[in-house]
């Protein structure tokens, strides 16, 4: 028998083989890194608008560099990025040689060696510098010593002239390590500090760079790349690339080698002097000179032929925390009091005129966001996000007008997930994927670093998966993920968060991935296991990459469907913020807590609406229930159509139009499962005298904050409602995990509605034909070649034997795939008799066949 196993895995190894090798990837397998010297082998690059190597500017040797600036608008200099990695923590010299010419004022920053440094704990630590004084004439020597707060990983060491009129020349720059308490120093940490060897060598740094991509079985990676605001301003067309740039080249060699390069724009501020200058008052708005010109970045660098592009910035929101950090603290007084006075939610003069226009209405008072019941505020909402959405097709045609074959993605930090601040973001996933042409819509769902609310589990990465692929249904969806632990404070992740979790959102929809970070799994973070960190990259897109042919194809299956109210959520979150009693009061559910004792007027929680969404997802992937998700504001009709089963799990506030697609999905015959609320509160939060879907139920009006449930028929389905708290029911209350060196448990089922949503949905729809002890997640995904399973055991501790139901398996039983073992290892597995064993963190993917 295992000689026939043995000969049968060979052939279904062939077959994947030779599909995979027919036509290139679809699934993108990347990483975040920097490419530092693979990309320019210049041992210096350029800072500002670059430098000029001046023979007769050298303090000594044959070489040094010139920089000159016209005006205090300008910045030129060098930069040299140095791989430090202290043990412990040990004071650094920053020194060097200068000389200026027509450079006025006080030593500072602005003419000096300037290093920005990356602690081992993930921090950084800026601004160590050593001045030049411009009342000196000829070569002159400074440096300065420094001792840091802890270990120090790297360091970006800069000479440079910027916000200064005149010429500066550098040479003989320094950088070392005090090694002990006689003041012992370390040798220059810095390659070619005078310059000599500054022109092109050969790479060997991108041969070992590509090679350790592809250990991992990566087939992209994703660096960021900035440029200069005077660069893209508006008003003139883009400047060329330079010749000497050495960006294209290194594209064309990733390209050669098979590797797609993403990239994220980084844009500067424009340099302001006074309230006079061109670049005075700046608002990092979309719909401000900001926006205009992160528009023309990314249009800027998608001519370089990258395979995917950024269109927003990294961590990017409506606040203006970035602004007043930057100008804040600004030489000149009055344009520091102009950004001190700022709100955090403050807007543009734009924004306001458009508003105004749009709803006869003023901007409201930024200075106390959400406190106040008025529709205004859900205006304001509607305004933010459908601005940006316009702000990013703007990007993105730009992006495709110069570039039409990049992929035009999201990438990281740029917009909330279930249990996150959306209201501050500005951002609408379901709004973005049906208002724009964005090809991938991606963000980051961390679970150690992002678990704000203290309820982070492995299944948080699912979750934002199945909302991406949801929202941008049109196209595509992919996440970026922790390769381990980012903070040497928080606890380690167990192996299967690494790859159980990329495989997950995998079958979820996700097609395109990339890891938080490279230094991580390359040893060059103390705290880091690199060896099992990368081990698991390794496997997760080892296994992805073998069964792509099968499974790059494959959904899951939607006769359950999770119809997502993503507006109800927003309102709840809303007015809870503003404590709005008169919404509170007519909403009983609002008012009642789990046990269905009455709470005090405005003590509600805002995430409620997240709660009861979250919660759903949850339950579902745990009791192993295939399931779709679609917006209820921009449905995918081919999951309305597909769905037998229709779960709504929080209808507070619907229009018209949501509330008869409700009412239309039951008429043809579905089971429309409505949880907390009967849509009280129309789209602009104002209070209905009937609740929209209230007329569902004929004469058994149900009360929100009733005990059981409510049926009846409707047309040819039938409308059940649960009410009190109904969702956030499914589980036993815990209190929240913050602590990030602790793991975050999981809710033990609540007895009550998990049996009657078993009974409602048909348990006989889980794949499991027993509900495992465990924590066991399934996942069932059909094809063009077939139906492909995924179990992972995510317990670290206990081994357990899970028994499918073979019906829900689409009557197969048996099939043969790959295992990913807590060791990081990749194993062939066979499935028979629909059963599987499963050790502890073990990973399968399985390719049914018979």
């Amino acid at each position: 028998m295992m000689k026939n196993f043995c000969r049968l895995f060979v052939v279904f190894c062939l077959q994947l083989s030779l599909v995979a090798q027919a036509a290139p990837s679809r699934i993108v397998r990347g990483i975040y890194c920097r490419p530092g010297l693979a990309m320019d082998s210049r041992l210096w690059t350029s800072y500002g608008s670059g430098f000029t190597l001046d023979p007769q500017g050298a303090h000594s040797g044959d070489i040094g560099v010139r920089c000159g600036t016209a005006d205090d608008t300008e910045a030129q200099g060098v930069l040299q990025v140095v791989e430090i990695h202290q043990k412990e923590a040990r004071p650094i010299v920053v020194g060097g040689w200068a000389r200026l010419e027509g450079v006025n004022g006080t030593p500072s920053y602005k003419c000096s060696v300037y290093v920005d440094c990356r602690l081992t704990n993930g921090k950084s630590w800026p601004m160590q510098i050593a001045v030049f004084d411009p009342a000196k004439t000829g070569w002159q020597y400074s440096e300065k010593t420094y001792t840091p707060p802890a270990p120090i990983a790297s360091a970006r060491v800069y000479a440079f002239l910027r916000e200064k009129a005149g010429t500066a020349w550098f040479d003989d720059l320094y950088l070392s390590e005090v090694l002990d308490e006689t003041g012992k120093r370390s040798a220059n940490l810095l390659q070619s500090p005078g310059f000599e060897r500054q022109s092109n060598r050969e790479n060997s740094q991108r041969k070992a760079f590509f090679a350790e991509l592809e250990s991992m079985n990566c087939n992209a990676f994703h660096f960021y790349q900035s440029v200069r605001w005077a660069d893209v301003a508006e008003g003139q067309p883009l400047a060329p690339i330079p010749d000497d740039d050495p960006m294209p080249s290194f594209i064309e060699a990733c390209h050669r080698r098979g590797l797609g390069v993403w990239l994220t724009v980084g844009l500067g501020y424009p340099i302001v002097r006074d309230v006079s200058s061109p670049g005075f008052p700046l608002y990092a708005c979309v719909n401000n000179r900001w926006g205009d010109a992160y528009t023309r970045a990314v249009a800027h660098f998608a001519r370089y032929k990258v395979d995917g592009i950024g269109v927003v910035p990294d961590e990017w929101t409506y606040t203006t925390g970035r602004l007043k950090r930057v100008f804040g603290k600004h030489a000149n007084a009055k344009v520091a009091a102009h950004y001190k006075g700022l709100t955090s939610h403050a807007h543009c003069p734009v924004c306001h005129e458009r508003f105004k226009k749009q709803y006869g209405l003023d901007f409201p008072d930024m200075s106390t966001p959400w406190q106040s019941p008025d529709p205004v505020w859900a205006k304001l909402l509607e305004f933010r996000y459908r601005e940006t959405a316009a702000w990013m097709q703007r990007s993105i045609a730009a992006a495709k007008k110069v570039n039409p074959n990049v992929t035009t993605d999201t990438m990281i930090c740029v917009l909330p997930v279930c249990s996150d601040d959306r209201i501050g973001a500005g951002a609408a996933w379901d709004m973005i994927g049906a208002d724009t042409e964005l090809d991938c819509l991606q963000t980051d769902p961390y679970i150690l670093l992002h678990n704000y609310r203290g309820d982070s589990t492995h299944y948080y990465t699912s979750e934002t998966a199945i909302h991406l692929t949801a929202a941008n249904w049109p196209r595509s969806s992919g996440v970026t993920l922790e390769a381990c632990r980012l903070r040497a404070k928080d606890r380690r992740l167990d192996p299967a968060e690494v790859y159980g979790s990329a495989l997950s959102c995998l079958m979820h929809g996700a097609r395109e991935f990339f890891w938080w970070h490279m230094t991580h799994v390359t040893g060059k973070s103390d705290w880091v296991d690199a060896p099992a960190a990368k081990a698991r990259v390794a496997a997760a897109y080892d296994v992805m990459r073998r069964m792509e042919p099968v499974v790059v194809d494959a959904e899951t299956p939607g006769r359950i469907l999770v119809l997502y109210s993503r507006r109800s959520e927003d309102l709840w979150h809303w007015l809870s913020r503003a404590k709005a009693n008169v919404a509170v009061e007519t909403t009983m559910e609002a008012q009642a807590a789990d046990d269905g004792k009455p709470q005090r007027a405005g003590a509600t929680d805002d995430r409620r609406g997240f709660v009861a969404h979250k919660n759903v997802l949850n339950w579902l992937m745990r009791r192993g229930y295939p399931f779709q998700t679609t917006f209820i504001e921009r449905p995918d009709p081919a999951r309305l159509q597909a769905a037998e089963t229709v779960i709504v799990p929080f209808p507070l506030a619907l229009t018209q139009g949501e509330a008869l697609t409700v009412r239309r999905l039951a008429e043809k015959g579905r089971t429309v499962i409505l949880l907390n609320e009967l849509a009280p509160l129309d789209e602009s939060g104002g209070v209905l005298e009937t609740p929209r879907l209230e007329s569902l139920f004929g004469a058994k009006t149900p009360a929100p904050n009733m005990e059981g449930m409510v049926t009846a028929r409707f047309g040819a389905g039938r409308v059940i409602f649960l009410g009190r708290n109904a969702a956030r029911r499914l589980f036993v209350a815990q209190t929240p995990q913050r602590d990030r060196a602790a793991r975050v448990s999981l809710a033990a089922f609540g007895a009550e509605m998990t049996s009657r949503l078993d009974q409602v949905i048909g348990v006989r729809k889980s794949l499991f034909s027993q509900q495992p002890d465990l924590d066991v997640e399934a996942v069932l995904a059909s094809g063009e070649k077939g139906h492909v399973l995924l179990a992972i055991n995510w317990d670290v501790e206990h081994a357990v034997t899970v028994s499918f139901r073979k019906a829900a398996l689409g009557g197969k039983s048996a099939g043969q795939g790959f295992s990913i073992t807590a060791n990081g290892l990749v194993k062939p597995i066979a499935f028979r008799h629909a059963q599987l064993r499963l050790e502890p963190q073990q990973a399968t993917m399985i390719h049914l066949q018979q």
